[in-house]
């Protein structure tokens, strides 16, 4: 049975929750990234589990909200993800910190289709915010990791090409075959 849980992926402010936003528009079942909730419920708490402060605690949560998502998910029908488990590995990797193995393990049991939707960096539209607090230099090696942790897991990355939201939006459903 082909997967049909299919990421978009890439660096911060790369364009990847407005084209979730477009296809959920459309009638498309999509999952909201992960991290940016987290992010605001911990800085509401007062809590350290956050991306700047101890990174291991915030991707454990992040990853346990992950797998709920793809647990709750309809395996029968299109799914998309605004980031997906490898992008976790991805930003340890960044930081030189080693992957959990409980993290290897979830992005080993994931039933993630293997093209995986990568959104370039775009500088023009590369904006920050109260969760967003990467620099544009910072976001962009962020995305080189990402790559580079999705192609060592052996996922096909399809460029998303610099067009507006629909336009990207209609990409991604061309690529898949909707």
């Amino acid at each position: 049975m082909a997967n049909n849980n299919y990421i978009i992926t890439g660096g911060p402010g790369t364009g990847k929750s407005s084209i979730i936003q477009e296809l959920k528009k459309r009638g498309v079942q999509c999952y909201d990234e992960v991290a940016r909730s987290v992010i605001i419920e911990e800085l509401n708490a007062g809590s350290n589990a956050l991306p700047n402060k101890d990174v291991l605690a915030f991707t454990r949560k992040v990853v346990n909200k992950m797998q709920v998502n793809l647990m709750s998910c309809n395996s029968h029908s299109l799914a998309i993800f605004d980031r997906g488990l490898p992008d976790s590995a991805g930003y340890l990797r960044y930081a030189n910190i080693t992957i959990p193995k409980y993290l290897v393990q979830a992005i080993n049991d994931a039933p993630y289709a293997g093209t995986v939707f990568i959104a370039p960096f775009w500088q023009e539209i590369y904006t920050m915010d109260d969760e967003r607090i990467e620099s544009q230099e910072v976001a962009k090696n962020i995305h080189g990791a990402i790559e580079a942790t999705y192609n060592d897991l052996g996922y096909t990355l399809v460029e998303i090409p610099l067009l507006s939201v629909q336009d990207r939006a209609d990409f991604i459903l061309d690529s898949i075959g909707i």
